[in-house]
């Protein structure tokens, strides 16, 4: 039988010998690794933008999300009087401690003077940014009849009175340790500024940072100061 290597060359160039490793799929962890992760790509791209969002709207999110006060939102409450908090009606009632002195009944107030809430928390990076025109702005009410107070959430009063006093701050501070108040204003964010009118009615809910020229653009519009 004829040699067929000698007869046709091109024959020997395509046989495989078969010491030859066989063809395998390309490792996978060096091809196209964003096909293999897509989901991880986009979750991270979704909480950039997240991060930026809350950076530029000047407020935290409560960690707890409110759950840890809000579970029976529009209930009553230990020290609150009322439903939920919404425009236009009735602003809800409490008693809570104040570092001042006795406890502060806010129905004693309630649809005799106008009332500027402040929700805030001594870890809350935006509270602390805000604090200086916070205090400017409450001096500045001196002598009106507008009633700031300023609610901690969540905190004990040997934490809240420590931040308060170290930094000189003379705001009406109220602890709400449980958050009760807070949950009947439905206070998701820090802070959360809440402007309650003469007559008693929520007038406005504004969550996150006020420099001292929206506060007072706030107090004007909603609160209108009268001397007091």
């Amino acid at each position: 039988m004829p040699d067929l290597r000698r007869t046709s060359p091109h024959i020997e160039k395509s046989v495989i010998p078969a010491s030859a490793p066989l063809l395998e799929r390309p490792d996978q962890s060096i091809v196209a690794p964003w096909r293999r992760a897509p989901v991880a790509i986009f979750a991270a791209v979704a909480v950039t933008i997240a991060a930026v969002a809350l950076a530029v709207g000047g407020f935290q999110i409560d960690p707890t999300f409110g759950l840890a006060s809000s579970e029976s939102t529009g209930a009553s409450y230990a020290g609150v009087a009322g439903s939920t908090a919404r425009i236009g009606q009735e602003a809800p009632t409490f008693v809570l401690t104040s570092l001042e002195g006795p406890d502060f009944d806010l129905a004693a107030d309630l649809g005799q003077r106008p009332i500027w809430i402040t929700f805030w928390a001594t870890w809350c990076g935006p509270c602390r940014a805000e604090a200086p025109d916070l205090e400017a702005a409450t001096r500045g009410l001196e002598g009106t009849d507008v009633v700031h107070l300023a609610v901690s959430l969540g905190e004990s009063e040997a934490v809240v009175r420590d931040y308060v006093e170290s930094g000189g701050y003379t705001w009406r501070t109220l602890i709400d340790p449980d958050r009760a108040a807070g949950a009947a204003y439905a206070v998701r964010a820090f802070p959360t500024h809440v402007f309650i009118d003469r007559d008693g009615l929520a007038a406005a809910i504004r969550p996150g940072l006020l420099n001292r020229p929206q506060m007072e653009t706030f107090i004007e519009k909603y609160l209108q100061p009268r001397p007091g």
